[in-house]
């Protein structure tokens, strides 16, 4: 399991998350996320954690959600083609 987690300003941003399929659904996301959070406030001293999720994965939207994470309605163009 992975994650990227950045201070940016007066949030933190969580992305490019991924579990290994054979261990989703044992908890290891949830453990993940929440170390996550608990650095950017106690670490950071921030109080939001922003990200991006593929508008199609509605399960994992839901997932989030189930989280207390909201959605901003805040769409971006997914970066086909980026060179990165």
């Amino acid at each position: 399991a992975c994650c990227q987690l950045e201070h940016r300003g007066e949030a933190a941003y969580f992305g490019m998350f991924a579990v290994r399929p054979g261990l989703q659904g044992g908890g290891l996301g949830k453990l993940i996320i929440a170390e996550a959070e608990r650095t950017a406030r106690a670490g950071w001293g921030v109080a939001e954690m922003h990200m991006t999720v593929i508008s199609v994965r509605d399960d994992l939207i839901a997932w989030y959600e189930r989280r207390g994470y909201r959605r901003t309605g805040q769409l971006t163009p997914f970066p086909y083609g980026d060179e990165r």
